[in-house]
């Protein structure tokens, strides 16, 4: 493996900022943050003034229909595979450096036991994977469902093409590609001594009840309430992914199913 001061992932952050929205709060603390934990870091912002949206049809189509979310996903696919370094969602908080990350090819982490994440992805130009995913945006756009996650789509893909590779969310790690526990970059490990980034799940892509914002701000504020809230939700999620069966096939040590399975309806975005 090469060594920490020889990177194969640039030091460049892409983040996502598409419908021209106010930014709330806490994604602004959240920037100010990722840029004083980053100083040596390139950090771009693509949106509107720097996309041409009008060289793919996903693009012009999702974003004339206010389905931001997935404009995001194809953009983060391109220039990761352009330029690489690390993508965030804008509710990610980055809690200590990428650099020790950065002599892998790619590296991502586990969203559920069940579904890898896409939260924070890093990656060199190029990679495979990114390109085999980027294909079908640009060639099979017909092929994605905007009532689908892309953490779904992801997980698919490795399923399918990615040698060795078993749902089981455990830290895995291949000939090109690293994959992380969900306490990485997703959810709060215990004192969050072990995560890089913590996801806030902030949806900002969909309107949600002020009651229920009320209930998760007020359980982030209480000491482990967040830790114990994620953990519980965890574990509700195993029911709701399309990837049940080949998740608790891939726990239990049996062969999994023979195709893996992508719901129309996939598992919900939170």
């Amino acid at each position: 493996m090469p060594q920490e001061d020889q990177p194969i992932i640039p030091k460049i952050v892409h983040t996502c900022w598409f419908g021209g929205g106010r930014k709330s709060a806490k994604m602004l603390r959240f920037e100010r943050l990722r840029k004083q934990v980053l100083p040596d870091y390139e950090h771009v912002e693509w949106n509107e003034r720097n996309i041409d949206l009008a060289e793919s049809p996903f693009l012009e189509r999702c974003h004339r229909a206010g389905h931001f979310a997935h404009v995001s996903d194809m953009v983060r696919l391109m220039k990761l595979f352009e330029v690489g370094g690390i993508y965030l969602d804008t509710d990610v908080q980055v809690l200590r450096s990428f650099t020790p990350l950065l002599s892998n090819e790619m590296f991502l982490g586990y969203m559920w036991d069940c579904n890898l994440g896409t939260a924070v992805i890093g990656a060199r130009a190029g990679h495979p994977v990114i390109r085999d995913l980027l294909d079908t945006y640009v060639d099979r756009p017909g092929e994605i469902s905007t009532d689908v996650p892309n953490n779904d789509m992801m997980t698919a893909a490795f399923l399918a093409k990615v040698d060795g590779f078993l749902l089981d969310g455990r830290a895995w790690r291949g000939t090109n590609v690293a994959i992380y526990d969900k306490t990485t970059f997703e959810h709060p490990s215990f004192l969050w001594r072990r995560n890089y980034t913590v996801h806030h799940f902030s949806a900002s892509w969909k309107a949600e009840g002020r009651a229920k914002s009320a209930v998760k701000a007020l359980i982030a504020r209480l000491p482990l309430g967040l830790y114990l809230y994620r953990k519980y939700i965890c574990e509700k999620s195993i029911g709701l992914s399309p990837f049940k069966e080949i998740y608790e096939a891939a726990r239990a040590g049996s062969a999994p199913p023979r195709h893996p399975s992508q719901a129309a309806g996939g598992s919900p975005r939170r």
